[in-house]
């Protein structure tokens, strides 16, 4: 008897655990604020903020900086095209997609000390022109020479 109640525990917290990495542990990180610190700004009182705005950096799914080399780095597409073409919205509009703009997708490169007159110059690589290779990746923007 006390072997069964043993094996039942076991079978029942493996269970639990189970459902628990599943379903309980991936919910509780898209709360917002829990595993989180938000500061305010005023925390920092050395920093000089600005919002940055163009046309280029609007639908930036991917933004990195790196604080070492003050350089930004963005993988944006084309906004219009977005509303229209959205793998994560379940989405698929080819014609909308095109009438759009096409989805021009770019990689944004940007010193945010020197952001040029503009506040960003940059061309486009296109995806689905250029082949897939890292030659044909042009990382553009401003950067120091």
């Amino acid at each position: 008897m006390a072997h069964y109640v043993q094996v039942v525990l076991v079978t029942l917290l493996a269970i639990i655990f189970g459902y628990y990495k599943t379903y309980v542990q991936a919910a509780v990180q898209l709360f917002p604020g829990l595993e989180k610190m938000i500061q305010p700004l005023e925390d920092f009182p050395e920093y000089h903020c600005r919002r940055m705005r163009h046309p280029l950096l609007e639908s930036c799914e991917d933004v990195w900086l790196d604080p070492s080399g003050r350089t930004l780095y963005a993988a944006c597409a084309n906004p219009i095209a977005r509303v229209v073409w959205s793998r994560g919205g379940n989405r698929y509009d080819l014609r909308g997609r095109v009438a759009g703009g096409g989805g021009i997708e770019h990689i944004t490169v940007l010193d945010i000390d020197q952001p040029g007159a503009d506040g960003l110059a940059c061309e486009h690589w296109n995806s689905a022109t250029a082949k897939a290779t890292s030659s044909n990746l042009i990382y553009t923007g401003l950067m120091p020479a």
